[in-house]
């Protein structure tokens, strides 16, 4: 049995038709009479084979046309995503949505309001909370761990503790070796290696990543290509030629990947922020990341191949801010149809998370999943025979079956929102939200029961994770 995630019934256009056609033929315009560079032998050759213009000297590829679109073609409308545990197994493509814990380089300790890194204890934490919370659809790491050879390193304890499908098999970053052993020990436990591939903006793909996607594709895991510009400093200053320009770049890695591995599986994913001019930094939580991300989630549906966008904010402590940031974008990119949305437990960029507001978050993807899954109308739900018997005052509804059958199916009960009236919640000691998900974080740490591997995997495992240096 598979994770349920939520269903899009109405995915909203931010787009006309038109519109998307022409950001789809100024890609294809990118592609063609441009081109992009990758640094990577092996992907030139494969490349030309497949009928691309190759400049060996300039490493530079241009891509037909009607090559693009036959490449889209072959990516699944849909897979299964598969966690160590099959009750948390992911059906990705439309019409579903699924949300994803967000990773962070630091914690917020939540007392003193500094950022600083994790301990291996908390890091452990984490993955207890992400695990015990039931809209953590996919689970999340923290990155401020200590660096090894330049990788991340992804402590084994993470990979042995962890039931749900989670971004330790690949992420931005990550180097091709790191990645291998990855997608071994995911082998090992029936999971899928879902597998970011980043490209350089502007239009340029470097060896690293290059092996990366081959060596996923060997194993016949799903890729997720992401191009992760900037616009108005690696790409176009406007939301369109940004879009343009990030579309062609994960379909040039599409392209190449299909043309290795016919028919492997695919998520498109946006990460493309803007630049504030202002400060020079990037912004995480304007209208146009929800805006642009929207856009994103559409161009991609109408491909026919699943998607996913990723949601933080500029607030640097967890306050209204953050919130408001937050929701806004994940709540366009939802309704837009996205099928994995990371947002929980950001705070700041990809710099500051905490475990305390991914439990806030939860609430967060539980009020939006409410919304997606929107109003019943039914003959029982219209309710005409009861307000006809109950007629007018001093007529009321409390006491019928209706009501007590219904309340609960249609109101959403909130697990760290307070709804108390003010004098309970007074005498209570005025807990914010902070206080009472804090205590819900002890709680879920304590109570936490690992699920243990067999041992012969467990023993295969450690040996992978000794030769590696990650034990």
């Amino acid at each position: 049995m598979s994770q349920q995630g939520y269903t899009v019934k109405n995915p909203i256009n931010v787009l006309s038709e038109h519109e998307v056609a022409a950001i789809h033929q100024g890609a294809l315009d990118v592609m063609k009479n441009c081109g992009l560079v990758f640094q990577h032998d092996k992907a030139l050759d494969i490349l030309e084979r497949a009928g691309c213009s190759v400049n060996r000297e300039k490493q530079l590829v241009k891509f037909p046309g009607h090559l693009v679109e036959a490449s889209l073609k072959k990516c699944p409308s849909s897979f299964t995503i598969k966690a160590r545990n099959p009750e948390f197994d992911m059906r990705v493509g439309d019409p579903y949505v699924f949300f994803s814990a967000y990773p962070a380089k630091d914690r917020l300790d939540l007392e003193t309001m500094e950022k600083r890194s994790p301990t291996l204890e908390e890091y452990f934490e984490d993955v207890m909370v992400h695990d015990s919370l039931d809209q953590v659809h996919w689970a999340g790491y923290f990155s401020g761990i200590p660096r090894t050879g330049g990788d991340i390193i992804v402590p084994g304890e993470f990979i042995l503790g962890n039931v749900k499908h989670s971004q330790k098999a690949g992420y931005l970053g990550a180097s091709s070796r790191l990645v291998e052993v990855i997608l071994q020990i995911n082998n090992i436990i029936g999971a899928t290696g879902l597998t970011s591939v980043a490209a350089s903006p502007p239009l340029t793909w470097y060896t690293d990543q290059i092996e990366i996607l081959f060596k996923a594709a060997e194993a016949n895991f799903p890729l997720k290509p992401v191009s992760g510009l900037t616009a108005g400093a690696n790409a176009p200053a406007t939301i369109a030629g940004a879009l343009v320009q990030s579309c062609a770049e994960v379909m040039s890695a599409i392209v190449l990947a299909q043309a290795f591995k016919p028919g492997i599986a695919i998520i498109a994913q946006d990460y493309s922020q803007m630049l504030d001019m202002r400060t020079g930094s990037v912004i995480q939580g304007g209208v146009e990341r929800g805006l642009l991300g929207a856009a994103w989630c559409q161009i991609w549906r109408n491909y026919g191949v699943p998607r996913m966008t990723m949601i933080s904010s500029d607030a640097k402590i967890p306050d209204y801010q953050c919130a408001m940031e937050k929701v806004m974008s994940v709540t366009l990119h939802a309704q837009a149809g996205a099928n994995i949305i990371t947002f929980m437990g950001g705070i700041y960029d990809e710099l500051t998370g905490s475990p305390v507001v991914t439990i806030i978050d939860n609430d967060v993807a539980r009020m939006i999943g409410r919304f997606l899954n929107g109003i019943e109308i039914s003959h029982y739900t219209l309710a005409v025979d009861l307000i006809k018997k109950v007629g007018p005052i001093p007529g009321h509804f409390l006491n019928t079956r209706h009501t007590m059958e219904s309340w609960k199916k249609e109101q959403l009960i909130p697990d760290m929102a307070d709804r108390k009236p003010y004098p309970e919640w007074e005498m209570q000691g005025k807990k914010d939200i902070i206080a009472r998900a804090t205590e819900k974080y002890r709680q879920l740490v304590a109570s936490y029961k690992p699920m243990p591997l067999p041992e012969e995997e467990e023993k295969e495992i450690v040996q992978i994770l000794k030769s590696a240096g990650m034990l």
